[in-house]
């Protein structure tokens, strides 16, 4: 259900109910992006569980506990980290949305900046452009980084 809905749009609702306060705000991010995390976690978990040293190790009499600690957290732990560096390129993209169509309770955003910058983008260029290009950068860095360390954690490309 919850990756039937836009999660921008689940946001704006969750803040536009409640008064938007920063617990408002990291609340309707989590709820907003839960469901793709967990599956592609759980994803990634299935295919590690049906592999052959999963099965080596349960036919050597392993229990299910020392299973999920020795051989599927350490195989998942790589996917888990790329996808929160790309997810926080994410939830930066969001906070800026919402920031910018006037849902967010702080005034220091990126977002913030260019909405009230659009005012005097003929006087004040620089105001939303340098705001604007932040919010590019750092989700271009979060992705090249996400991408870089994709590359770094994957054993099968060696």
């Amino acid at each position: 259900m919850f990756l039937s809905i836009p999660g921008l749009l689940l946001a704006i609702a969750l803040v536009a109910l409640l008064e938007p306060t920063i617990l408002t705000v990291t609340v309707s991010f989590t709820v907003a992006s839960w469901a793709w995390a967990t599956r592609t976690i759980r994803s990634e978990v299935l295919k590690i569980r049906e592999m052959e040293f999963v099965e080596a190790a349960r036919a050597a009499g392993a229990g299910n506990l020392y299973i999920i600690v020795r051989h599927i957290l350490p195989n998942t732990i790589g996917i888990t980290i790329v996808f929160t560096a790309l997810y926080v390129a994410i939830i930066i993209l969001y906070e800026a949305s919402l920031a910018f169509l006037g849902f967010s309770c702080s005034s220091t955003s990126w977002g913030w900046d260019l909405a009230s910058g659009r005012q005097y983008i003929s006087t004040a260029w620089w105001i939303s452009t340098f705001s604007g290009v932040a919010i590019f950068l750092v989700v271009l860095s979060l992705n090249f980084l996400g991408d870089w360390l994709r590359d770094y954690l994957d054993v099968k490309l060696d």
